[in-house]
């Protein structure tokens, strides 16, 4: 015998309240540095530009999955002034990482980046392994 599913009130108020409270805070877990992102999906390749400002080439970091793209990276800068004997500093650090699902798997070895001006964008040419394989089907020998 089936037992009968019972829907306590008091639960479904916590589980609205639980999700109500992930959805107001969620912007202040987001990472502070995490960069702009425009995926452009042609039918050969994809196009990913990134927005990174006032970080170096040499702190970005680019990964390439069968099916994924890993962006990292770390800023660290100092302003310094001085003004009538007063010093004024001011210092930006921080890290971000956003992973990139991508629909269709790349060619991991033909795959390109440049960083100029702030814009990281990554050139990632498709597989071409997209093409239907008839298998034939065989009898079992028992």
């Amino acid at each position: 015998m089936l037992g009968t599913l019972i829907r306590l009130p008091e639960r479904e108020l916590a589980n609205d309240m639980s999700h109500l409270m992930d959805e107001f805070f969620a912007d202040f877990r987001k990472q502070p540095l995490a960069p702009q992102i425009e995926v452009h999906d042609a039918d050969k390749h994809y196009e990913i530009v990134a927005e990174i400002p006032g970080i170096k080439e040499s702190d970005v970091l680019v990964e390439v999955g069968r099916d994924f793209v890993k962006i990292a990276g770390e800023k660290h800068a100092e302003k310094r002034e001085e003004n009538d004997g007063r010093t004024y500093t001011e210092r930006s650090f921080g890290k971000f990482k956003r992973t990139i699902k991508l629909r269709s798997e790349i060619d991991r070895d033909s795959a390109t980046a440049t960083f100029e001006r702030g814009l990281l964008r990554i050139h990632l040419p498709k597989t071409v392994s997209h093409e239907l394989r008839q298998v034939p089907v065989k009898a079992s020998t028992p």
